[in-house]
């Protein structure tokens, strides 16, 4: 199996439950450290219900997690991209 973003060599990191019933392997990538799922087949369900929909400061949170997320990815693991792409979508640091 081969790396999502840089088509190096990937080896399995470990499983876990998803959506309390499909078990998922998960590979990480040993040249640029990538951590993802195989095929996540199971994406549309999982995005099928809103997460809540009381919760009117998701947005919020979640502009400002992926700000210490950018700050973390930059300096503790040398991340050196100007985009923070996540389950949010894309982010400009």
């Amino acid at each position: 199996m081969q790396c999502k973003i840089c088509s190096s060599p990937v080896e399995k990191a470990f499983e876990a439950e998803i959506l309390q019933k499909y078990q998922e392997g998960f590979y990480k990538c040993q040249s640029c450290g990538f951590l993802g799922a195989d095929e996540a087949h199971w994406l549309s369900e999982a995005y099928t219900n809103a997460i809540n929909a009381s919760d009117t400061g998701i947005v919020a949170r979640n502009l400002s997690l992926y700000k210490i997320v950018s700050l973390i990815a930059y300096n503790i693991f040398g991340f050196r991209s100007k985009n923070v792409i996540g389950g949010g979508g894309e982010h400009t640091c």
